[in-house]
């Protein structure tokens, strides 16, 4: 939404093969928010060691997280994409459920609801395998602010218009995906956005 914001994605580059990808929201918006998402991406970057388990990813990060945060609270989807082994393993911590596009069809990824970072110090999280992640397969994780934008009328962009990007966008590199979805969400909203919003997409070509 503005230069200062509360919404980060990372990237982890597991092997040739292999790559971690988070997604999170920080309660708030600007420069607190902005604050915030900054030790969220130092707790990330402390994950090497344990990286391709996004469970233990994510029970790392918000225990991390619950001894720095008194009066804000993160959303997160930890991803590993395992291009080897045909799979995704997610994980999420109250964040939106990812959205998987298999052969013209999309489904929510049906996961557990973990609770959100920087509350419960204890909480636990646990993974979810999607297979086979086979060429032409998209994933998509995203922010809150990308169901939240709205038209004139007030009407929200639902998961049912965000789930239709991945079958009614074109079969592109990321980039331009990225630009068409952007475009659509834009004309939705008339121009402006209330809330941050970020979308990563994850497509296998081969």
């Amino acid at each position: 939404m503005t230069a200062v914001a509360g919404d980060i994605y990372d990237f982890v580059q597991l092997g040739p093969s292999c790559l971690g990808i988070l997604v999170a929201d920080v309660s708030g918006h600007g420069i607190p928010a902005a604050l915030v998402a900054s030790m969220v991406k130092v707790a990330f970057s402390a994950q090497v060691d344990q990286a391709d388990d996004p469970a233990r990813v994510l029970a790392s990060m918000n225990q991390i997280l619950c001894r720095h945060l008194e009066h804000a609270y993160v959303t997160a989807v930890y991803a590993v994409v395992n291009i080897d082994r045909q799979t995704i393993t997610i994980a999420n911590a109250g964040h939106p459920p990812a959205l998987f596009h298999r052969r013209d069809e999309t489904s929510l990824v049906q996961h557990d609801q973990g609770m959100m970072l920087g509350v419960f110090p204890n909480a636990e999280y646990t993974n979810t395998e999607v297979a086979p992640f086979a060429p032409g397969d998209r994933l998509l994780l995203y922010s809150d602010g990308v169901l939240e934008a709205r038209d004139r009328a007030g009407q929200f962009f639902d998961g049912d218009r965000v789930a239709r990007w991945l079958s009614s966008i074109e079969h592109t590199s990321a980039e331009q995906f990225a630009e068409a979805a952007l475009s659509a969400l834009t004309q939705w909203t008339g121009g402006g956005f209330d809330d941050d919003v970020t979308f990563v997409i994850a497509e296998r070509s081969r």
